[in-house]
């Protein structure tokens, strides 16, 4: 099936992508997926192999970036800037579509290749990109890319997924509730409208994403998370529309199969209205809730933005493509 942007399934993932053809690829490297590279996983057993003393510690990353990467640490540098050497012959990959890489991605027809192949402008998120760690990765990342491709870091990289939701939203003023649920954590923010713009995001504190061992419990566990922040912000004025990305491809408005939020489907097909029921009850108020991929939220926060794409840097590569921003609700932040 050719590549539709805007409505991304799974077989879109770049964490998939192996790369082989790119010039100067350590051989290390041939033939890897993106996501054995580039995976949270991958780099914290790398934090652990060269710092054991964070071996404890449930997340070692933000330890790891305030202290040994702060202190020009050199393992710490190099194990950041191979990190971002790495992103970066990920982009070679896409970008250039050599007949190797393309023989290790039979899942992709010309389609896909076509549209990174026309991508001249790439936009990172999340929150491992928005301190030292990603300013140091980034530097790596344009070495290897050099004029092929411009490189940025979003000053509002933790919260594209946030604010893409909320552009998304009715251009009625009101304040409304907005959720990414990520692989690791969970963001969430109530959002002001005011003259069909987004005007104001106040971001609440980010949650721990527990163990969950099944769909029943990871309901819980989000009506939870949502009807906690419901409290937070008794207003009359709140949207009864609460929008949520989740770190999974969706379609028509439910979780496509997977291990994470794809076992919301072990206790039916209708998702929405399976949280939409499970909040009302818990609340006592009618709500309505919006689901989409994180990566594609994390585009609509740049709509209108041409021959671009968005990659969220995370547990996993998370990505979407700037659609146009007809219908959307501008930004004035």
């Amino acid at each position: 099936m050719p590549l539709d942007p805007y409505h991304l399934t799974p077989n879109a993932s770049i964490n998939r992508v192996k790369m082989s053809a790119a010039s100067g690829l350590p051989p290390a490297w041939k033939g890897r997926m993106a996501y054995s590279l580039l995976g949270r996983e991958f780099l914290v057993q790398r934090i652990h192999q060269s710092f054991s003393e964070l071996a404890t510690l449930p997340d070692p990353v933000p330890v790891f970036e305030q202290q040994a990467l702060a202190g020009g640490d050199e393992q710490a540098v190099t194990i950041v800037r191979d990190y971002g050497a790495a992103l970066g012959y990920l982009l070679l990959t896409l970008k250039t579509g050599a007949p190797a890489d393309r023989e290790l991605r039979p899942e992709w027809d010309e389609s896909y290749w076509q549209h990174w192949g026309s991508r001249q402008h790439i936009i990172f998120g999340g929150g491992m990109m928005a301190g030292l760690f990603g300013q140091l990765a980034l530097d790596a990342v344009r070495d290897i890319v050099g004029d092929l491709l411009t490189v940025e870091i979003s000053p509002l990289a933790p919260i594209l997924p946030l604010i893409g939701l909320a552009r998304r939203l009715p251009p009625i003023p009101t304040q409304a509730l907005v959720f990414d649920f990520g692989g690791t954590t969970v963001k969430r923010a109530c959002v002001t409208i005011e003259e069909a713009r987004l005007t104001r995001v106040e971001q609440l504190p980010s949650t721990a994403l527990p163990t969950l061992p099944d769909g029943a419990a990871l309901l819980d566990f989000m009506i939870a998370t949502i009807s906690d922040t419901w409290r937070v912000y008794p207003s009359p004025y709140l949207s009864p529309i609460i929008s949520l990305s989740l770190a999974n491809y969706v379609e028509d408005q439910r979780p496509v199969p997977d291990n994470g939020y794809g076992r919301l489907l072990e206790l039916g097909d209708d998702t929405s209205r399976l949280l939409d029921n499970a909040l009302a009850h818990e609340t006592g108020q009618t709500v309505h809730i919006k689901l989409m991929h994180d990566g594609t939220a994390a585009g609509l926060a740049y709509a209108d933005a041409v021959n671009t794409a968005v990659i969220m840097v995370g547990t996993a590569l998370g990505m979407g493509f700037p659609p146009p921003d007809e219908g959307l609700l501008g930004l004035e932040l």
